[in-house]
């Protein structure tokens, strides 16, 4: 089974998420991402550059999918 790597930083899309929409998995990942680094302002740094986003679109996914900010 192939798991996924996002940026090199170990947040890992494995194969049962395979049958998730593009909103789900981007949702997943953000959510993952921030439970990783944490929810200071550091830490949502550190997951916006290990997602490849800035900081702003990462507060606006956020919102947009109704994460816990």
């Amino acid at each position: 089974d192939v798991i996924y790597v996002l940026r090199g930083k170990g947040l890992e899309l494995t194969p049962e998420l395979a049958g998730l929409t593009l909103a789900e998995l981007e949702k997943q990942a953000i959510s993952k991402a921030l439970e990783k680094y944490g929810p200071t302002l550091a830490g949502k740094r550190e997951a916006a550059r290990a997602l490849g986003i800035s900081l702003s679109s990462l507060y606006d996914r956020i919102k947009k999918f109704g994460l816990r900010d």
